[in-house]
């Protein structure tokens, strides 16, 4: 009897869980976080934003973006940016974190950067368009690379 109730109440938090992590949502810009507004109009301020959407979990909200220039962005419930995307033309210099932009103008010259993804330690993780992933920590020292 008691190994059917855990399995039961497994199931509704399973259940619920997964209703909650189904509910994004189309937003508008506007109600995105400030610090995600204002991300996106200085890092981006001549490309259109296509959609915006928020995504409820259990505490926070987490929001993404999509730009007209095929960028995804996705942010914390404060607006911090945690993950960037553009498999296509890739993520501008200008925008990338200062030492991942300064190994790229001297390292990596004209290899474009696919992905960026900022981890809680502060760490974060770039992926090239040529396939070639790295670790920076917060200091801007590779850390970790893989091919």
């Amino acid at each position: 009897m008691r190994k059917s109730l855990e399995r039961f109440v497994a199931a509704i938090f399973l259940l619920a869980y997964f209703q909650v992590a189904s509910l994004a949502a189309e937003i508008s810009v506007k109600d995105l976080p400030e610090l995600a507004k204002a991300f996106i109009a200085s890092s981006y301020p001549n490309t259109e934003v296509v959609w915006a959407k928020e995504e409820p979990g259990w505490f926070f909200s987490d929001y993404s973006a999509k730009l007209a220039d095929s960028t995804l962005l996705e942010f914390d419930s404060a607006g911090n940016c945690k993950r960037m995307e553009n498999a296509r033309s890739g993520i501008p210099a200008n925008v990338l974190p200062l030492p991942l932009k300064e190994a790229v103008e001297t390292r990596f010259i004209g290899v474009k950067v696919r992905r960026v993804e900022f981890l809680p330690s502060g760490d974060f993780i770039a992926d090239f368009l040529d396939g070639r992933k790295f670790r920076f920590n917060t200091d801007g020292a590779c850390i970790d690379y893989t091919k």
